[in-house]
């Protein structure tokens, strides 16, 4: 359909009677008389004629009304009845829906219909903006559907944070039990939350490999220095730092398509979660941590035999790695 000034002005007005004038009239921001008054027209059949009265009455009557609510009347009533063709602009209308429902709500409203959206982004840059970010974030939404992450769920991660900024939307680097997290908030609202990997870029492609060795490392160096007995009790900063490393480094390891999984030990009752890390030798580094330290759902489950881990072919696959 090819959209003409006027198919563009009748579905901005039929939109703002139906969609708009609701929103409005729930938030506070339209005197309930005039919500009613508006709303006895708002079926799509009812005459011109019938809505340029209706229109005219909201003029006449809006000279009892306090400043804000009379310019918000004004501005629908110029809507309904132009007193000259109407052409929306960016200092009107959608500064105000803006005013009162906040940029993103406005935009939302505006995406139930096609038409309408086109018009507004067609004339508002900050319409245009928030539109562009919110079709962004649907499309990571989308990419990420049926998996946990993809070198392509990134790079469209890194398109919606841009277009996001431009938008004024939160844009953050958070830290989850999962691992990193890349947040796009309208705040306290949060629009987008996906799985983030440190060493890809912007273009999805990775820019380094992830190094385990510091990490794993400090846990054999840890270890070396904590008492191991059945009946030994750790300092409390040496067991959370320990936790720390063996989730850190599972996540890593994952990263960089290593073979991780959980197990389950019943005899620690305070750690029962097992950590398991298949190094590219084929040793396992294994560590017990807290429930919910892990994503149990998501991992694979490699069986530990209670066994106590083979050190001389992690320190070998160390060496060999250096």
């Amino acid at each position: 359909m090819t959209m003409t000034i006027e198919t563009s002005s009748a579905a901005v007005e039929q939109w703002v009677i139906t969609t708009v004038v609701p929103a409005l009239a729930e938030r506070g921001a339209l005197p309930a008389e005039a919500a009613a008054a508006i709303a006895s027209v708002a079926a799509p059949d009812t005459p011109p004629e019938r809505r340029k009265l209706v229109a005219d009455e909201l003029r006449d009557n809006s000279w009892s009304l306090a400043p804000v609510d009379r310019e918000i009347v004004w501005l629908i009533a110029g809507i309904m009845a132009p007193r000259s063709r109407w052409m929306l602009d960016t200092t009107s209308l959608p500064d105000r829906l803006i005013d009162e429902l906040g940029l993103r709500q406005t935009v939302e409203l505006a995406r139930t219909n096609a038409v309408v959206l086109a018009a507004l982004v067609a004339n508002h840059p900050r319409i245009a903006a928030m539109a562009a970010a919110l079709d962004a974030i649907e499309r990571v939404r989308e990419e990420l559907a049926d998996r946990d992450w993809s070198p392509e769920a990134q790079r469209l991660m890194w398109a919606a944070a841009r277009l996001a900024d431009q938008a004024d939307l939160s844009v953050v680097i958070n830290t989850s039990p999962d691992g990193l997290r890349m947040q796009i908030l309208d705040v306290p609202e949060v629009l987008l939350d996906a799985p983030y990997r440190a060493g890809v870029d912007q273009g999805g492609y990775r820019v380094r490999d992830l190094d385990l060795r510091p990490i794993i490392t400090e846990i054999l160096a840890l270890d070396a220095s904590l008492p191991h007995s059945k009946d030994a009790v750790w300092p409390a900063g040496a067991s959370e730092r320990r936790e720390q490393l063996y989730v850190r480094a599972w996540h890593m390891a994952r990263a960089a398509d290593w073979p991780v999984g959980v197990d389950h030990d019943p005899a620690d009752q305070e750690r029962p979660l097992v950590a398991v890390i298949t190094l590219p030798n084929g040793v396992q580094l294994r560590g017990h941590v807290r429930p919910g330290r892990l994503p149990e759902q998501d991992a694979d489950v490699i069986p530990w035999d209670g066994r106590p881990r083979d050190l001389a072919g992690i320190v070998a696959w160390l060496v060999g790695a250096c």
